[in-house]
């Protein structure tokens, strides 16, 4: 699936049914990076897997972490009616340093 967020489109996908959980890769990663995982998880939860803009929209393109942190806060906000518990790894469990 696609959500367009501020112009820039973020693909994701859904799997599962439960409560909310976002599994987002590390900087330059895709939705379907840990499916295993996923697929594990989404007996339990309703897992959204993000990718990033750079896979999603611009694979020659550089991504701030702010950018980055905008775009899941945009996806939390346009997907979830409740707070999800949030799955990260590598760059994406970092907060961005200047926000």
């Amino acid at each position: 699936m696609r959500i367009t967020l501020d112009g820039t489109p973020i693909d994701y996908y859904e799997r599962g049914d439960g409560p909310p959980l976002l599994r987002l890769p590390g900087g330059s990663g895709h939705a379907g990076v840990l499916d295993a995982l996923t697929a594990h998880l989404a007996a339990h939860y309703r897992v959204v897997a993000m990718s990033s803009r750079l896979v999603s929209a611009r694979p020659d393109g550089d991504q701030h972490p702010k950018d980055y942190a905008e775009d899941v806060l945009g996806l939390i906000e346009a997907l979830f009616d409740e707070p999800p518990v949030v799955f990260a790894f590598s760059a994406a469990r970092s907060p961005p340093s200047n926000c």
